[in-house]
Parts: C-alpha cells; structure tokens; sequence
C-alpha cells in the first residue's frame, strides 16, 4: 500500500478516535470525570464510557457537572411604585370636614414608604388648613398649612411616612380648613408609595 495512503488513513482513524474521546467527555448525563494526580496535582479528563479510568495509586476521581447545578430562585423583588396625581387644575374645596384630595387605591398588603405633596390656595388671611394622610382609617401623619405667618394665597404642604397595609387597600390625602367661607381648596396633589421589604 501507497505510504501517502498509509498516512492518510491513519489522519482519518487519529481523527475518528478524537471524536469519540470528546463525545464522551462529558457524559451523556452531563458529568466530567477527571483523575487527580497524588504527586503533582494536575488533572486529566478521561471518558468513562470507553472504558477509561483513574490509578487509584497515583490519582483521585473527581466529577463534576458541566453546566452546575441549578442554582435556587431567588426572592421576588420588593420595590414597586405607586403614584397618582389630581392634576392642576383639580381643585377640592376644603371645608371644616376634612375632605379627600389624593388617593392611591388598589394596593396590595405591605410595608411603603409614602410621600404626598400639593398646594392649598386661597386661604384667607390669618386662616389655616390641615392635610393628612390616612390608611387604614388611621391618621398617619399631619402637617398644619396657616397664613398667620406665611401671607400668601397659594401655599404648599409635604407629607411623607412609613405605612404598613396588613390588607389589601388604600392611602389617601385627606385635607380641611377653618376658612367658613369657603373659598380654601387643595389642588395640584401628588402621591407616591414605594413598596419595601422592610424598614430599619
């Protein structure tokens, strides 16, 4: 036989040999096996389904998973944001009963961090209004806006506080004011809740 014929044979039977080598390794499982050297600690990959194997005097079997196990499912992210906003031109007349101005409906059981702002304009002079936000039923928090040293007929509030909904519900700006008159009105109100997991 022709030794350039020889030579190509034996190409083709190196090559036929590499691909059952590397279609074994790793196993069909997905596992690699590997012997680890006692002596200098280098480590080779062997295929098991061809009958390949560790020298337990010299080597220790190792395996491992190609791709790893399947890691758990981390937990749900906790923030989540809420807002809502009447709009300038939504005006609510505030009367000695204090009236809804701003909501945040349908929102689900747990812990927030709550922020409201708006504008209360004309309040008459040496007159003052109450905001507050409410949940629950509950009074959260309250801030007092007066013109007794202010003086200005459009005057802004912040609310801001940490709410915990053990149900499911709402949040709402809740304002009023001694003006008998009836001119005092809320507008321009925001509202921001931003679900947390907890609070320190």
């Amino acid at each position: 036989m022709p030794r350039k014929t020889i030579f190509a044979l034996i190409v083709v039977l190196a090559a036929l040999a590499a691909g059952v080598v590397q279609a074994g390794i790793p196993d069909s499982g997905g596992v690699i096996h590997g012997c680890y050297s006692k002596k200098d600690g280098s480590l080779r990959a062997i295929d098991t389904g061809s009958g390949g194997a560790c020298d337990a005097k010299k080597e220790t079997a190792l395996d491992w998973n190609q791709t790893g196990p399947q890691g758990p499912v981390g937990p749900a992210g906790t923030s989540h944001g809420y807002y809502a906003y009447g709009g300038l031109l939504s005006a609510s007349t505030l009367g000695a009963s204090f009236a809804k101005v701003g909501q945040l409906s349908g929102l689900p059981a747990g812990t927030y961090v709550v922020s409201a702002r708006g504008l209360v304009e004309d309040l008459p002079k040496n007159q003052e209004a109450e905001c507050k936000l409410v949940a629950g039923g509950s009074d959260i928090q309250e801030t007092v806006i007066d013109t007794f040293a202010q003086g200005s007929p459009r005057l802004p509030f912040t609310l801001s506080a940490a709410v915990v909904l053990s149900t499911p519900g709402s949040i709402e700006t809740d304002c009023d004011s001694n003006d008998t008159a009836g001119f005092a009105s809320a507008l321009d109100v925001s509202m921001t809740a931003v679900a947390v997991d907890a609070l320190n």
